[in-house]
């Protein structure tokens, strides 16, 4: 369903709080609702599916829903609306516990597509189709490689413990999970759409993000080190790479 969206354009987003209970006629954008907090039951065409604090939401245009929040009146969500060509697409719900950018989307992704700087904007753009590629990567998956996907559980656990270790070695990992490395990398991929090369740089540069806009540090270069970059010169381009904007030059926009 999410495999030939590459023509998607976000329109909005933002953040709010779901009702107790409500009906759409018709929706006017195509949207993903992430859930937050609360946990709410959607009714499309006599079919019912409930959404848990750390799912998200696909609602097609055009369609028409109700929906009513269950065990809690505190129900924040974040939403993104947008266009696509793609038609015949369906309502449905997808976990998002493996989706490593679902804290951006709920902490940051709404602030800097309303009031960011261009750059910015390309970054939740980036995120929003990672996200296509994320749910396109779930819809292509076997019963047989979801089963598997436990096999490489104490790695996960190990990596995302020591992420920002600059003696994490990517070649160790499979050995805590007693599989070959190359069965590993090819369970990692598909479970979390990515190599494990890419998941660690991508989670310690959202880090080093994070603290430069924070401004709770001493140098920039103590900044790649804090988050595993051995090197200034490589955290830099990684950086600058990943965000439009060098380490120095967001500190500056901060």
């Amino acid at each position: 369903m999410f495999e030939n969206m590459e023509n998607s354009e976000i329109v909005s987003a933002s953040y709010g709080f779901t009702k107790s209970s409500g009906f759409v006629a018709s929706r006017k954008r195509f949207g993903f609702v992430f859930r937050i907090g609360g946990t709410v039951e959607y009714t499309v065409s006599q079919k019912r599916f409930v959404a848990n604090p750390g799912d998200v939401v696909f609602l097609p245009k055009g369609i028409a829903y109700e929906y009513r929040t269950l065990h809690s009146s505190e129900a924040p969500r974040v939403a993104i609306n947008f266009e696509t060509a793609t038609s015949n697409l369906q309502s449905a719900v997808f976990s998002l516990s493996d989706f490593f950018e679902k804290d951006f989307i709920y902490k940051d992704f709404v602030n800097l597509w309303k009031f960011g700087t261009p750059a910015d904007r390309y970054r939740c753009t980036a995120v929003f189709y990672n996200l296509l590629s994320y749910l396109s990567n779930i819809e292509g998956q076997s019963y047989a490689e979801k089963k598997h996907f436990h096999v490489i559980d104490p790695a996960v656990e190990y990596l995302q413990a020591h992420i920002f270790s600059p003696t994490l070695k990517i070649g160790e990992l499979h050995k805590r999970c007693g599989v070959s490395d190359a069965y590993f990398r090819k369970i990692f991929l598909s479970r979390f759409g990515m190599p494990p090369s890419k998941y660690i740089i991508t989670k310690r540069l959202s880090h080093a993000k994070a603290i430069i806009e924070n401004g709770d540090f001493d140098t920039l270069g103590c900044v790649g080190a804090e988050v595993g970059f051995t090197d200034p010169l490589y955290f830099s381009r990684s950086f600058k790479k990943k965000y439009g904007v060098s380490p120095s030059q967001m500190n500056k926009e901060v």
